[in-house]
C-alpha cells in the first residue's frame, strides 16, 4: 500500500502485512503509522521500495531534536524541459505525404511507362512470360516484377528482391534510440532498459500480436456458454477477430471500419506496446513517471520500426522514396506517441493492476489505453477511407494528447504535496 508519511508528507510504499504498525519512513527516518485509513496518494513522484526502507531502519535513528534532512531527489525536470516536442518534427514526412495532391492512377501509369521504355528483346521476354502463364490465372505482383529489369517499375525506390529496407530499419533504431538516451536522461530507466524494451516489443511483442490475431481467427464459428473467466476471454477474442475482419474488408463502411481498427488493431497493438512498462510497475520496482514514459516511448519505437520493415517488403519495386520516410520516421514517432501517452496513464493507475485476475486486468488495461487506441483506430480508418487531411488531424490530436498528459505530470511534480497531520 502507498501511504503519506505523517512527518514529512512524502509518499512511501509498505507491504500490506505492515498495516496497523509503526514503520520508519524512507525519507525522514521517523516512525509513521501504516494504516489503510490513512490518506492515500496517486504518488506522482514514483514509488519507494520497502526493501530500501528496511535498510534505513537498521541504521541508528537521529536525535529527535535534530532530524536528518531528507535525501536530495534527482529530478531531471530542468534537463528535460519540453524536449518531447522533437517528436513533432518526426511527423513532417507524414504532413507532406498527406497534404500533397495524390494521383490514384500513379502506379498504373508508371507501370505503363515502364513497359513502353523496354527494349524489343525485353518486351519479347515479357510477352512470352505472359503467354506462358496465361492459363494459370492472374499473375501476382511478385511474378510481374520478377520479369522487369531491376525488378521494379519506373520511379520505384528499391527493387522487389532488395533487403535495403532493413538498413533503413537499423538506421531508424540507432537514431531514435540515440535521441531518447541523449535528450531524456533518467535515473530509473537506463539506456539498457530502453534498448531492451524496444527490442522486446519489436520481436516478442509482434509475435504476441500475431498470436492475438491467430487466436481471434480460430475462434470464428466457435461458441462457448457460461459466465466464467474463460468464456469472457473467448468472447473478447471473438470481438477482436470480428474487428480485424471489419478493418481489412474494403467494403466495410466508415463506422464498421472505425470499430474494427479501434477494437482490433488499436486495442491489440497498444496493449502489446505497453507490456514492458506494465511488467515494470507490477513488480513495484523503483521507477518514477518519467521512467515509465520512456519505456512507453522506446517500446512504441521498437514496434514501429519492426512494422516498418514488414510493410516495406511489400513496397519494394513499386513505391517511391517518400513512403519509406513516412514509415521509418513518422509512423515510428506516431507509435511512440500513442504508447508514451498510455504509459503515463498506466503510471497514474498502477495500483489498479495489483492482485487482480486476467480478465479484470485486461479490462483495466483497456481503460488505460482507451484514448490512444481510439486515436490509433481513427487514424487508420481515415487513411483507409482516403481522408488524408482528417487523418493528419488525428495524428496531431494524438501528439496533443501525449503533450497534455506530459504537461499535467510536470505541473503535479512542480507542486509539492502538503504534509498530512494525524
Amino acid at each position: 500500500m502507498v501511504v503519506i508519511c505523517n512527518a514529512c508528507g512524502r509518499s512511501v510504499w509498505f507491504p500490506d502485512e505492515t498495516n496497523g504498525t509503526l514503520q520508519k519512513c524512507f525519507y525522514c527516518n521517523r516512525e509513521t503509522l501504516v494504516s489503510t485509513k490513512m490518506p492515500r496518494t496517486e504518488n506522482p513522484l514514483g514509488l519507494i521500495a520497502y526493501e530500501e526502507s528496511a535498510k534505513e531502519q537498521s541504521e541508528p535513528s537521529p536525535e529527535p531534536d535534530v532530524p536528518e534532512p531528507p535525501p536530495v531527489v534527482l529530478r531531471p525536470r530542468e534537463a528535460w524541459g519540453r524536449r518531447y516536442l522533437w517528436l513533432s518534427l518526426a511527423l513532417i514526412p507524414l504532413v507532406f505525404s498527406l497534404l500533397l495532391p495524390r494521383n490514384t492512377d500513379d502506379g498504373s501509369q508508371r507501370l505503363s511507362r515502364t513497359f513502353s521504355k523496354l527494349s524489343r528483346d525485353e518486351q519479347r521476354l515479357v510477352n512470352e512470360w505472359f503467354l506462358k502463364n496465361k492459363g494459370k490465372g492472374s499473375p501476382s505482383i511478385d511474378d510481374l516484377l520478377a520479369v522487369l529489369p531491376g525488378h521494379r517499375i519506373e520511379g520505384a525506390h528499391l527493387g522487389r528482391d532488395s533487403w535495403f529496407h532493413w538498413v533503413y530499419g537499423g538506421a531508424a533504431a540507432v537514431v531514435f534510440a540515440g535521441l531518447l538516451i541523449h535528450f531524456f536522461p533518467s535515473p530509473t530507466s537506463k539506456p539498457a532498459n530502453l534498448i531492451r524494451a524496444g527490442l522486446y516489443t519489436g520481436t516478442v511483442g509482434i509475435f504476441l500480436l500475431l498470436a492475438f490475431q491467430l487466436a481471434a481467427e480460430v475462434s470464428k464459428g466457435v461458441s462457448l456458454r457460461g459466465y466464467g473467466g474463460i468464456t469472457g476471454l473467448f468472447a473478447i477474442l471473438k470481438l477482436i477477430g470480428f474487428s480485424y475482419a471489419s478493418a481489412s474488408d474494403p467494403s466495410s463502411g466508415f463506422l464498421l471500419s472505425a470499430l474494427g481498427f479501434t477494437f482490433g488493431v488499436g486495442l491489440c497493438e497498444e496493449i502489446c506496446k505497453l507490456h514492458p512498462a506494465t511488467r515494470r510497475v507490477r513488480r513495484w520496482e523503483k521507477i518514477d513517471w518519467r521512467g515509465v514514459y520512456l519505456l512507453g516511448l522506446a517500446s512504441g519505437m521498437g514496434f514501429g520500426i519492426s512494422e516498418g520493415i514488414t510493410y516495406a517488403s511489400g513496397y519494394n519495386g513499386i513505391q517511391t522514396p517518400g513512403i519509406y520516410a513516412v514509415r521509418f520516421i513518422s509512423c515510428v514517432a506516431l507509435h511512440a506517441i500513442w504508447s508514451g501517452a498510455a504509459s503515463i496513464t498506466l503510471f497514474n493507475h498502477q495500483d489498479e493492476l495489483q492482485g487482480v485476475g486476467t480478465l479484470e486486468n485486461l479490462w483495466r488495461l483497456l481503460r488505460i489505453v482507451a484514448v490512444p487506441m481510439v486515436l490509433h483506430g481513427l487514424y487508420d480508418t481515415l487513411l483507409k477511407k482516403q481522408m488524408a487531411g482528417l487523418a493528419l488531424v488525428a495524428a496531431i490530436l494524438s501528439f496533443a494528447w501525449m503533450a497534455f498528459q506530459f504537461e499535467r505530470m510536470r505541473l503535479r511534480e512542480s507542486t509539492p504535496e502538503l504534509p498530512v497531520t494525524g
